[in-house]
């Protein structure tokens, strides 16, 4: 309903929009999907400020990768690509570079499979801070290959 309200959308939309994103319940994530699409599509999506709210709470253990993954994978299953990859382009660099536990950084790892499908089929280029040193890793978990899947999209390779 707040999506569909008149009006600009606001600071408080937007951390909204990222808590649905990331309940536990999958039709309330289904719920946000559909409020960030509507949204973008209305043109009343804040990507930067939806991209900090995202950070903020994984970082704090709100809002969890793997539940993240989920929903804008959903999202980006739509053709949503570009917004998706607009979000986490700006939310994952403080993710990457924090010394995440591997508790702290399960699901992390389909993130970024998200991003990098995001990445492939727009043709995003350009650096990501912190993505290098993961991509670097010298392990074969999902986490690493990745984070190098999304470093040879973002180089055009």
């Amino acid at each position: 309903m707040l999506a569909q309200s008149p009006g600009a959308s606001g600071p408080a939309t937007s951390l909204v929009v990222a808590g649905g994103l990331g309940v536990q319940r999958q039709e309330d994530r289904i719920a946000a999907v559909d409020a960030l699409l509507l949204l973008a599509a209305r043109k009343k999506l804040d990507p930067g400020a939806l991209a900090t709210d995202l950070g903020a709470l994984m970082l704090i253990g709100i809002v969890t990768p793997s539940r993240l993954a989920d929903s804008l994978g959903t999202a980006a299953s739509t053709g949503a690509y570009r917004t998706v990859w607009t979000v986490l382009r700006d939310a994952l660099p403080p993710l990457l570079s924090k010394d995440l536990s591997p508790a702290e950084s399960r699901g992390l790892g389909e993130l970024l499979t998200v991003a990098a499908e995001c990445a492939e089929r727009t043709g995003a280029q350009g650096e990501m801070p912190g993505l290098d040193p993961v991509a670097d890793r010298r392990n074969s978990s999902r986490l690493v290959s990745q984070a190098r899947r999304l470093r040879a999209a973002r180089a055009g390779t």
